[in-house]
């Protein structure tokens, strides 16, 4: 009798999907000299410090249907043209015990239009976005407090969103997210 081999039984991953939006090199380039600035001032974390500058579109948690991800993306993002993101002011997150440092956007409508877009193909409700770039994520109150100069980390700029990039890692999983995709804007 035939014994049914449970190790050859492949277990299927699951995998954590993120969205976002990346500012071009200039920009990232900025953000990444603020975000030193700030360490040499405060003391970052490795996460603060070492994360490449993006905007976060939304993420999307243990979704069944890999091969379908790629195509609604594509269907979400159809007739959307590439725009100009231009940052507008420095803004900060307060999240009881701990802040976030962000740049603001002048006209953040395009990117909400995208996360709707994105949720709406997914069939999630829409939900309140506030588009931003983190310059740093959840800073202790105590290292908050010791920035002699806020505003001394606004920087101005902008740059042309033509893409949207997803990146994906196992769910759960500390790696670091890798390349899953990218959809370019018309």
């Amino acid at each position: 009798m035939d014994q049914l081999n449970l190790f050859a039984l492949e277990e299927k991953k699951v995998y954590e999907y993120f969205f976002l939006a990346s500012p071009d090199l200039n920009i990232r380039a900025k953000v990444k000299n603020e975000k030193l600035k700030l360490h040499n001032e405060i003391g970052l974390n490795k996460e603060n410090l070492y994360s490449v500058p993006h905007i976060s579109l939304f993420k999307l948690q243990n979704y069944n249907s890999e091969d379908l991800i790629l195509p609604l993306i594509k269907k979400a993002l159809t007739n959307v043209k590439s725009f100009m993101v231009e940052i507008k002011d420095l803004v900060v997150f307060d999240h009881g015990e701990k802040k976030s440092i962000a740049l603001d956007f002048k006209d953040p409508d395009p990117l909400r239009e995208i996360n709707n877009r994105i949720l709406n193909e997914f069939l999630f409700k829409p939900n309140p976005f506030k588009p931003h770039l983190t310059i740093a994520r959840s800073v202790p109150n105590k290292d908050f407090r010791r920035i002699k100069d806020l505003k001394s980390y606004y920087l101005n700029g902008c740059f042309v969103c033509d893409s949207i990039t997803v990146l994906r890692k196992e769910l759960g999983s500390k790696q670091k997210y890798e390349t899953f995709g990218r959809i370019w804007l018309n």
